[in-house]
């Protein structure tokens, strides 16, 4: 589960040093266990003001526009303290 409201508490998902996780799109409320990351509005540019609704809506998921350019990308996911580790 990904939620970023808990202050230090919260995870952190980083792609070429972007935070994508934000408590708009991951709040623990949310419980989001799935995350699509993408460039919802082709327009090259990273748009994390608000979560993509048709992913939000569902139970789970959540959603956030993403411009992620062609070639090597560098994840870094952080997990809170105490959580189970993720591996990208």
């Amino acid at each position: 589960m990904f939620s970023s409201d808990q202050g230090v508490a919260g995870d952190s998902l980083k792609v070429n040093g972007t935070e994508l996780l934000n408590p708009a799109n991951t709040p623990r409320s949310k419980r989001a266990i799935g995350l699509f990351a993408y460039d919802a509005g082709v327009d090259r540019v990273t748009d994390l003001g608000a979560p993509i609704p048709q992913f939000f809506a569902q139970p789970f998921l959540s959603g956030m526009d993403v411009f992620l350019p062609a070639g090597r990308s560098a994840w870094s996911p952080r997990r809170a303290a105490g959580a189970a580790s993720a591996t990208c």
